[in-house]
């Protein structure tokens, strides 16, 4: 219990500093984003920028971070929605304007913290990707923060 307090109080003043910034970095530590940005690196993110399909964008959710590239964005009564898409799986999930942190603009290899940062550009979004995004839109008012994993519902935490 004591140690997330502790992350909580982190995360908080993390975040304090990037706003006031306006930018950030963050060490990637799970492998949802390879081959692209390979787990370890150290991702730049800039809060002033919206995503837009194909970027890779920040989120913030129950004191995690996630960073995914963005399948489709769509508007909503209550704003804006961003439905995510890691690179090594496709079961997307939706973020709210609320989750967003900012864009992902350029990472560093784990190992070559002295190499000049490499630009993320936006990519194409694949046929079936879109596909994929559209189902899980259309399955947001009864599954909002959740993923559609073949026909069952897995409730991120």
């Amino acid at each position: 219990m004591k140690a997330a307090t502790e992350d909580r109080l982190l995360n908080e003043l993390w975040l304090e500093a990037m706003k006031k910034r306006g930018s950030a970095e963050l060490v990637l530590s799970g492998t949802s984003m390879q081959p692209i940005i390979p787990k370890g690196s150290r991702i730049r993110i800039d809060t002033a920028l919206d995503a837009e399909a194909g970027h890779v964008a920040c989120f913030l959710r129950n004191g995690r971070f996630f960073a995914h590239r963005v399948l489709l964005t769509a508007q909503y009564p209550g704003g804006r929605l961003y439905v995510e898409g890691p690179e090594m799986y496709r079961n997307p999930a939706i973020f709210t304007r609320g989750d967003l942190l900012g864009r992902v603009t350029a990472f560093r290899f784990p190992d070559n913290e002295s190499e000049p940062w490499h630009i993320v550009e936006a990519r194409d979004v694949g046929i079936k990707e879109l596909i994929s995004a559209l189902l899980c839109l259309a399955g947001f008012p009864f599954l909002a923060g959740s993923r559609i994993l073949l026909n069952k519902v897995h409730k991120r935490a």
